[in-house]
């Protein structure tokens, strides 16, 4: 049951990071050929405080200003779990992906 837990907290954090990455990037990556890649280190919090986990990111392609809006307005709403139940509904733009798991 921890190990469930301990799954279901870093999948919720990689979810708010790589929309986070996603509503910061969107401005500047119009401009820029898709689809994109990029590395990153996560520091583990709370259950997972002092483990660093390796983060690839993948992008297909952004959302538009209405889909981000969507996602602000589901999180504002109930917080975590209004915005996980966003993302599932939500078209896939991009993956993340940790290193050593399947994906």
């Amino acid at each position: 049951m921890q190990k469930e837990t301990k799954v279901s907290f870093v999948s919720a954090a990689l979810i708010l990071f790589g929309l986070l990455l996603l509503a910061n990037l969107y401005i500047v990556a119009q401009d820029n050929t898709l689809p994109k890649v990029y590395q990153a280190q996560a520091m583990g919090q709370g259950t997972q405080l002092g483990r660093t986990y390796n983060i690839t990111v993948h992008i297909d392609q952004y959302t538009s200003s209405e889909e981000r809006q969507v996602l602000v307005d589901a999180f504002c709403k109930d917080v975590s779990q209004g915005l996980f139940n966003a993302l599932t509904k939500a078209k896939s733009k991009g993956r993340i992906a940790v290193t050593g798991t399947l994906g």
